[in-house]
């Protein structure tokens, strides 16, 4: 009986993200960028902080971003509700990634590689090789993450933008006009 009153007070977790206010107090202003009880995943690099709202990363599975002076690459699963934050750079080049539908994979568009959540190459060029994981905050309830990194930025999908292509031209295609 004491297990069914409890339940009946308790907040389902559908209805916990969209919260305004948390369950007990905290001191100072709360960040209202997001819901307070929104889950998110908080990556710090070298003072640089982002906050990536987790309902945001179910439509945008691969996220090429930069955090400090890192280019990372965030993989999320939203089956498994699991995110993975790892280093862009592989033996000096910048990678960028996108999502394979109807898999937990994604592939650069340098190599064409596949990569897993584990940030293994598993098929083409790359294959064996390993991104660096980048430390990271799973699934944390935004008023928490806000609290103490108070100057983080929150990503959203209007934020990632196609990478531009870099042309090197040479003296002689200037003065061809190619």
């Amino acid at each position: 009986r004491m297990v069914d009153r409890m339940l009946a007070w308790m907040i389902p977790i559908s209805r916990l993200a969209t919260r305004t206010t948390p369950w007990h107090r905290v001191r100072g202003a709360l960040d209202r960028r997001l819901p307070a009880m929104a889950f998110v995943l908080g990556v710090e690099v070298d003072g640089d902080c982002c906050a990536y709202p987790l309902a945001a990363l179910g439509s945008a599975p691969v996220v090429n971003d930069v955090v400090g002076s890192q280019p990372v690459v965030v993989f999320f699963d939203a089956e498994r509700e699991l995110a993975q934050v790892f280093s862009r750079r592989v033996e000096g080049q910048v990678l960028t990634f996108h999502a394979v539908p109807g898999a937990p994979l994604a592939r650069d568009a340098t190599t064409g590689s596949s990569w897993s959540m584990a940030g293994r190459a598993v098929d083409g060029p790359s294959a064996g090789h390993r991104l660096t994981a980048i430390p990271h905050v799973n699934k944390l309830f935004w008023f928490s993450w806000a609290v103490f990194k108070p100057a983080t930025r929150v990503w959203s999908a209007t934020d990632e933008r196609p990478p531009v292509p870099q042309i090197r031209l040479t003296t002689a295609d200037t003065l061809s006009g190619e």
